[in-house]
């Protein structure tokens, strides 16, 4: 059965608004940690929830999905992965440090794009990547420049590692997304606590804490987590990785502006509301419609 594509705005948009959305998860991190629940117990748990509620629908479709689980799980491995060392990124390093370097990605998404999907290399593209760029580097400017740290270097790998799974995500369009997320949940679920120790930073939290908190745990993976990477799954079937990175700056925007807001070692200078205003403007020239046939591809 063939799938009608979504409009590219429709899609774009179900990228802008989950990713926007999705650079307030710092809060439920840190309100956790200073409950007595160290973030990687926190991110575990919270994307053992998501992966649990998402079983029965893979259940009830094994048949239709079964043929489409190894491309499935590498495509969670990739993304799980990625999304894993973003969250460690964000409890080792400031939020808009981890955040910044986590978007690179659409640099990675957009060469993966040219050289393993054929994505057209266009001036717009690259004009909205440059854009992006200078903002992030203005947003890392002033009392944001710090030495390089193992946040930092975590935070990085995330970007070309969700990338890779993006660029997936697109080249297995007749997988299921619904498997790809379950997946996603699932590697992320485990991976946690080998890239902790392997870095040195897992700390055993006090288990009555971690239960009082467990309610908290639940909440942030339904309302937070588990409707937003859903929604960035299936517009990545139809849109390719680099437009796919450029959109979820909106999570840079949230980010950014939430901390400073919240936070009083995380305050914004005249020079970060620059750089943040040149992220949104890079996101309008990717989403302003262009005169050529539209990129996304059809799902056969």
């Amino acid at each position: 059965m063939t799938r009608q594509a979504p409009t590219p705005l429709t899609a774009s948009l179900a990228v802008v608004l989950p990713a926007a959305l999705w650079g307030a998860v710092w809060w439920p991190l840190r309100y956790l940690d200073q409950q007595g629940v160290p973030g990687e117990w926190s991110i575990g748990f919270v994307n053992l929830v998501a992966a649990l509620m998402l079983l029965p629908f893979l259940i009830f479709w094994f048949r239709q999905y079964r043929a489409h689980l190894g491309k499935a799980l590498l495509i969670g491995v990739a993304t799980g992965t990625g999304i894993t060392l973003y969250y460690l990124g964000i409890i080792h390093t400031s939020i808009i440090r981890a955040t910044l370097f986590f978007y690179m990605t659409p640099i990675w998404a957009t060469l993966i794009g040219i050289y393993w999907l054929k994505e057209p290399s266009t001036f717009r593209r690259w004009t909205a990547i440059g854009i992006g760029l200078v903002g992030l580097i203005l947003l890392l400017s002033g009392d944001h420049i710090r030495a390089f740290n193992i946040g930092d270097f975590l935070a990085f790998l995330s970007g070309v590692s969700w990338a890779i799974g993006g660029a997936m995500l697109n080249r297995y369009n007749d997988v299921p997304f619904v498997a790809s997320t379950f997946f996603q949940f699932l590697v992320a679920a485990v991976v946690i606590f080998p890239i902790s120790l392997m870095v040195g930073i897992l700390i055993v939290p006090d288990f009555g804490d971690f239960w009082v908190q467990t309610p908290v745990m639940i909440i942030a993976a339904l309302v937070l987590f588990l409707p937003s990477i859903l929604s960035i799954f299936w517009a990545s079937q139809y849109l390719f990785p680099g437009r796919v990175g450029l959109l979820m700056m909106s999570e840079v925007l949230v980010a950014v502006i939430s901390t400073s807001l919240l936070l009083e070692d995380e305050q914004l200078q005249f020079i970060h509301w620059i750089g943040a205003a040149l992220i949104i403007i890079a996101s309008i020239v990717e989403l302003t419609p262009a005169r050529k046939k539209a990129e996304s591809p059809a799902i056969k």
